[in-house]
C-alpha cells in the first residue's frame, strides 16, 4: 500500500476529493486555515503548536492509497484514486485529533530521536482536505545494510545497496534488493523530478543497485518508499531459476539463466561429484522472445542419509567486470526417530526432518499448536503443529483433536529461538493416541485393552518410590498402580522420584487397565499433574 507523500511545494494547497478548481482553491480558505502547513519537531521531543481554523467539524488522520488484491491502485469512476485511513505513525502524538467549527490549538509532540523522520497526515474539513507534513529533525539518509534498515525507525531516510530479486510492479516501480543481510520491499521508484517513470532506470533482476529513501512499515512489511536511484551496476548473469528441492530417490533439475557476458562458467565443487553431475547446456528464447535462457540440467543422485543441500557456483564475464550466481539444491533425506534428548544435542536445520514422540503437554496455542512434547529423556517447545507438511502454519492444528496428555508423533526441525531449542518446520502430524477420562470404578470394570485412561485419586500404600508403584483410591474404589514414570516409555526408567509424589497426595495419570495374577492394576501409566496433600 502506497502512501500518498504530497510535494512540500504543495502543501499550502486544498484539495478537492474528485478535481481542484481555481474556484476551489478559494473556498478552501473559508474551510480550513493553519498558521503552518510543515511542522518541525525538535529532536529532543519539545512540543510545538499550529493554530488551526476551520469552519466546519474537521479531522486529521493518514492515509494511504488502496490497492486491489494484484497491488493496483483502486480508482473510483472518475478515475480518482480511492483512499483508506491508517493508524498515525507511533512516534508522533497529536492533540487534538478532531473538533468542531472553529479556533484551536494543536500541539505536536514526539518522543526524543537521534534520526531523522517524517510523515505526512491529512486534515479533512467539510469534505475537504489538506495536507501537513511533520518532520522531526534533519532528513539525511544514512548508508546501511538491508537489516540496519528492517531494525531501523520509521520516518528515517537510508542509502542502500543490493541486488534486485523480484519486480512486482513496473508502474511505480515497486520490487524487491537484497544484500548479504536480508531483503527488503522498494515500493515506488522515482526520477529527479518526483515521477514514477520505471523505463528510465533499466532496472533488471540479478541488477546491483544503490537506491535512496525513507523507510516506512505496514501491515508488519517494512518499505523503503518512492525511493531515488543512486546507480546501477548492470548484471552479466540474471537468474531465472536457481533454487530447487529434490526428493530423496534423486532426480534432474534445469537451472536456468539470461547470460549477458562472454559465456557462462561453472565450477563444480569436489565434495559435490559424488552425488551432483551436469549433464547438458542448452539455450532458448523465452515466451516473450527478448532474451536467450541458457539452461543447464543438472543431476542428483538418490540420498540415503540426511537431508542435504548443494551449492553451485556460476558465473559469467566480459572485459568490463562479471556477475555470479548460485545454484541451491535442497535433497530431503531419510527421516529419522529421535529422543528429545537427541534432538536437543543436534545443530539447528531447516532441511533436516526427524520423528519424535511424546506426551502431549502445557499447550499455550490451540491455533498454531503450541506445546511442550515430553518423553522420557527430555522436554521440548513444538513451535506450531500442521496436519500435513505445509510452508507455513495453516491453523489446521485444532483439527486434529488433540489434548494434553496424548502420545503424539510428529516430524519437525531442530530449530530454536533467542538461543532456546525447539521444534520447527512447522513441524507436522503423524499420529496420536488419545485417552478416556475415566473413575477408577469405571476403570476396574473395563476390559484389558488398549484404552488408554486419565484417572485422578489420592495415592496410598506407596510400595516403590523408585518405580512407583501404589494404590490410586478414588471414593471407595482402588486399584494398584504398577509404577508410574514422568512420560510414556517402553520400560520403567525410574523417574518417578522426580515427580515429587507423596502418599496423601491427589495425582492424575494416564494408563491401561492391567492385571497380574487375577488381580486388576493400571500399567505402564505416566504422570499428567498432582496436587499435594492439604493444598
Amino acid at each position: 500500500m502506497k502512501l500518498k507523500y504530497a510535494l512540500a511545494a504543495a502543501a499550502s494547497g486544498i484539495f478537492l476529493l474528485a478535481a481542484c478548481t481555481q474556484e476551489y482553491e478559494i473556498s478552501y480558505l473559508d474551510e480550513i486555515r493553519l498558521s503552518e502547513t510543515f511542522v518541525s519537531i525538535p529532536v529532543d521531543g519539545s512540543s510545538v503548536t499550529v493554530n488551526l481554523t476551520a469552519n466546519a467539524d474537521w479531522n486529521i488522520v493518514a492515509e494511504v492509497r488502496a490497492e486491489n488484491e494484484e497491488g493496483d491502485d483502486i480508482k473510483d469512476e472518475n478515475g480518482n484514486f480511492v483512499y483508506e485511513e491508517v493508524d498515525l505513525p507511533e512516534w508522533l502524538t497529536i492533540t487534538p485529533l478532531s473538533g468542531a467549527a472553529g479556533e484551536h490549538t494543536l500541539t505536536f509532540s514526539a518522543d526524543p530521536t537521534d534520526a531523522g523522520r517524517e510523515t505526512n497526515l491529512v486534515i479533512y474539513a467539510g469534505g475537504k482536505k489538506q495536507n501537513i507534513t511533520v518532520r522531526q529533525g534533519e532528513i539525511v539518509a544514512t548508508a546501511a545494510t538491508c537489516q540496519e534498515v528492517l531494525d531501523g525507525p520509521d520516518g528515517k531516510s537510508f542509502i542502500v545497496t543490493g541486488t534486485c530479486t523480484r519486480i512486482a510492479n513496473t508502474q511505480y516501480g515497486n520490487w524487491y534488493l537484497a544484500d548479504e543481510t536480508g531483503e527488503i520491499y522498494i515500493y515506488g521508484t522515482v526520477d529527479a523530478t518526483g515521477s514514477y517513470n520505471w523505463t528510465s532506470f533499466n532496472i533488471e533482476v540479478g541488477d546491483v543497485v544503490t537506491v535512496r529513501g525513507p523507510k516506512t512499515t505496514y501491515n508488519g512489511i517494512v518499505e523503503l518508499v518512492d525511493v531515488r536511484v543512486v546507480s546501477v551496476e548492470k548484471s552479466l548473469l540474471q537468474s531465472v531459476a536457481t533454487e530447487f528441492t529434490v526428493t530423496k530417490d534423486g532426480g534432474e533439475v534445469e537451472a536456468q539463466f539470461v547470460v549477458k557476458g562472454d559465456g557462462l562458467q561453472f565450477d563444480l565443487p569436489a565434495e559435490l561429484s559424488s552425488w551432483i553431475s551436469i549433464n547438458n547446456i542448452r539455450t532458448f528464447e523465452d515466451e516473450d522472445g527478448e532474451n536467450t535462457i541458457t539452461a543447464v540440467t543438472i543431476s542428483v543422485g538418490p540420498n540415503d542419509g540426511d537431508a542435504r543441500v548443494a551449492s553451485i557456483p556460476f558465473s559469467s564475464s566480459n572485459s568490463e567486470g562479471s556477475s555470479s550466481a548460485t545454484v541451491t539444491i535442497t535433497q530431503e533425506g531419510n527421516i529419522s526417530d529421535r529422543t528429545v534428548a537427541e534432538l536437543l544435542a543436534m545443530e539447528p536445520s531447516d532441511i533436516d526432518y526427524y520423528r519424535l514422540t511424546g506426551k502431549v503437554s502445557d499447550i499455550t496455542n490451540t491455533v498454531y499448536g503450541n506445546f511442550n512434547l515430553v518423553d522420557g529423556t527430555g522436554s521440548i517447545y513444538v513451535y506450531g503443529l500442521t496436519a500435513t507438511q505445509q510452508e507455513s502454519n495453516d491453523k489446521t492444528f485444532a483439527s486434529l483433536g488433540i489434548e494434553e496428555g496424548d502420545i503424539l508423533t510428529l516430524i519437525g526441525t531442530r530449530d530454536e529461538y533467542n538461543g532456546t531449542p525447539q521444534v520447527g518446520g512447522p513441524a507436522y502430524y503423524v499420529s496420536h493416541v488419545g485417552h478416556t477420562e475415566a473413575t477408577v470404578a469405571e476403570v476396574l470394570a473395563a476390559a484389558e485393552d488398549d484404552t488408554w485412561y486419565k484417572v485422578t485419586g489420592t495415592v496410598s500404600n506407596l510400595v516403590n518410590t523408585e518405580y512407583g508403584n501404589f494404590d490410586l483410591v478414588d471414593g471407595a474404589s482402588s486399584i494398584y498402580v504398577y509404577g508410574l514414570t514422568n512420560a510414556p516409555v517402553d520400560s520403567n526408567d525410574k523417574s518417578f522420584a522426580s515427580l515429587g509424589i507423596k502418599e496423601g497426595d491427589t495425582v492424575t495419570l494416564i494408563g491401561k487397565r492391567a492385571s497380574y495374577g487375577g488381580n486388576p492394576q493400571i500399567a505402564g501409566a505416566y504422570y499428567f499433574s498432582h496436587t499435594a496433600a492439604g493444598e
